[in-house]
């Protein structure tokens, strides 16, 4: 198996999902450039990127001639089923893994080159990969979607978040809200003004692009709400965290750190998750890692 987003490693349920802590990423599917064990949060044109998958044995049997395929496309205006590209080398070589073999309980994870083609000024991607396991009758675990997004702000600037929103439904009137669930270190915010203003009834078939502003105020006496953790497991008698019907912009919604891939932890790193829900649904979303610019260059 391969995990999905939002789920702890070899399960196939998510976690709970309450105040927001989904995340819309599979901690088993990761770039690391550098080598150094850890995700990267960038991701390079015109070079091989080091795509890793990760895969999971839950039998009690040794499972053999196991197979990868992987296909991406750009995510920034949305996911299209005809949009799906194969995940590429430099050289144009098509990528993927066969004859892969995993123990009884074993876990083994895999690289490929991936240099993906540039879209516009976007580097928000989705990959999506498919195992195949010859005589496993359960397919339901051996497919899953990951989104690699990265947003980088100078310090003491701001950057626009560009974003479609679609009622994909050609006949009826939808509420398509955006939910924006801020995890961001202290002097990182989002402006609430932007979200309050974002239209949510769309008619049938429309689109409409929105902009989500996020800033760094390098300032000692910016206001910041107090994070908004989820229950300790040692300590079942502690203070229950408040549950939003919608999320703070000017909040801070924790990360089961378990979901992400390796080396990427909410303690370390900021992030900001986007979501779309329609009748008050999640729909889709992505986790975007936002760092930290110097404004030397």
């Amino acid at each position: 198996m391969v995990t999905r987003w939002h789920s702890l490693p070899k399960n196939e349920y998510e976690i709970d999902s309450r105040n927001w802590a989904w995340t819309w990423v599979s901690p088993d599917i990761w770039v690391d450039n550098d080598g150094d064990g850890m995700a990267d949060g960038e991701i390079f044109f015109d070079y091989d990127n080091q795509l890793h998958i990760r895969l999971h044995n839950k039998g009690h049997a040794p499972a053999t001639g196991l197979g990868v395929s992987f296909w991406y496309q750009d995510a920034s205006g949305g996911l299209s089923p005809t949009a799906w590209l194969p995940v590429q080398d430099t050289a144009g070589t098509t990528q993927s893994l066969s004859g892969l073999t995993l123990g009884v309980g074993a876990t083994h994870d895999w690289v490929v080159n991936w240099s993906p083609a540039p879209s516009g000024m976007s580097h928000h991607f989705c990959i999506r990969a498919v195992v195949t396991a010859p005589g496993d009758p359960n397919t339901d675990n051996k497919r899953v979607l990951s989104n690699f997004g990265n947003v980088q702000v100078k310090f003491g600037r701001f950057v626009d978040i560009d974003l479609i929103r679609r009622n994909i439904d050609l006949i009826h009137p939808h509420e398509v809200r955006l939910d924006v669930i801020p995890r961001l270190a202290p002097g990182l915010e989002i402006s609430s003004a932007a979200v309050a203003q974002a239209k949510t009834m769309l008619e049938p078939g429309e689109a409409r692009r929105e902009k989500i502003r996020l800033v760094h105020r390098p300032l000692q006496d910016v206001y910041q709400h107090r994070p908004i953790e989820t229950v300790r497991h040692d300590d079942p008698c502690g203070e229950m965290p408040r549950l939003d019907l919608q999320p703070d912009p000017l909040g801070r919604y924790a990360i089961d750190d378990r979901t992400l891939p390796p080396g990427l932890s909410s303690k370390t790193h900021s992030f900001v998750t986007l979501v779309q829900s329609v009748g008050g649904l999640p729909q889709g979303g992505v986790t975007l890692l936002v760092q930290l610019q110097s404004d030397e260059h």
